[in-house]
């Protein structure tokens, strides 16, 4: 079983809809896109839920969204996936500060 989780500018609204919806299912991967309004706190309870987190942004996450949401979060993804290929040096720091 998997979900895919995509957040837009109802953060709020579908992190809520998370937390009710996989509080007693466990999954064997969640792809998230875009988690720019999900909290580390709300990141770790995905994890808990999952053999495999991963994130997901066609975004450029570092030279645009700038979300300390997603930066303090992001240690906690199994697999973080971009299409930037100019952010990789920044997404592994973030990766490496975040697991320290």
């Amino acid at each position: 079983r998997y979900i895919n989780l995509s957040f837009n500018y109802f953060g709020n609204f579908y992190r809520i809809i998370v937390l009710r919806n996989i509080q007693h299912d466990h999954y064997d991967l969640i792809w998230v896109d875009k988690a720019i309004y999900l909290s580390s706190k709300t990141t770790q309870f995905l994890k808990s839920h999952t053999d495999c987190l991963i994130h997901y942004t066609p975004d450029p996450a570092f030279t645009y969204h700038q979300s300390r949401h997603f930066y303090e979060s992001l240690s906690a993804y199994d697999f973080v996936v971009t299409t930037k290929s100019f952010e990789i040096d920044s997404y592994k720091e973030a990766v490496m500060k975040g697991r320290k």
